[in-house]
C-alpha cells in the first residue's frame, strides 16, 4: 500500500516537470494562435442564423491563417520566443526538470 501512496504523490511532481518543458510550454503558446482562428470559424457555424454564402469563404480564409501559422509564428508564440532569455522564462526555469525541489 506505501508503494501505491508513494507513486500517488510522484504523479504531480511528474506532470509538472512534463509541463514546464520547453516543448509542452512553446506547444501551448502555440495552440492559443490555431484555437483563435478555429473558435471564430466554430462560433459562426453554431449560428441559428448561419449564412451558408459566407460558410465557404471563413472556410478557405481560415485554412489560410492555419498555413500562415505554418510559415510565421502566430502572435502567442512570437511573444513567448521573443521572452525567451537562454533557458529563462520570466525567471524560472522552462528546460532544467531538476529545478523542481519539491511540490
Amino acid at each position: 500500500m506505501a508503494s501505491s501512496d508513494a507513486q500517488d504523490a510522484d504523479k504531480p511532481k511528474g506532470l509538472l516537470i512534463a509541463v514546464r518543458q520547453f516543448n509542452s510550454v512553446a506547444l501551448c503558446h502555440m495552440m492559443k494562435d490555431i484555437l483563435m482562428h478555429v473558435v471564430l470559424l466554430s462560433k459562426h457555424f453554431q449560428r441559428g442564423d448561419l449564412d451558408f454564402s459566407i460558410a465557404q469563404p471563413m472556410v478557405e480564409s481560415t485554412k489560410a491563417a492555419l498555413g500562415e501559422l505554418i510559415v510565421h509564428p502566430g502572435p502567442s508564440e512570437a511573444e513567448y520566443f521573443s521572452s525567451l532569455q537562454g533557458n529563462k522564462f520570466k525567471g524560472d526555469k522552462v528546460f532544467d526538470s531538476h529545478s523542481i525541489t519539491s511540490i
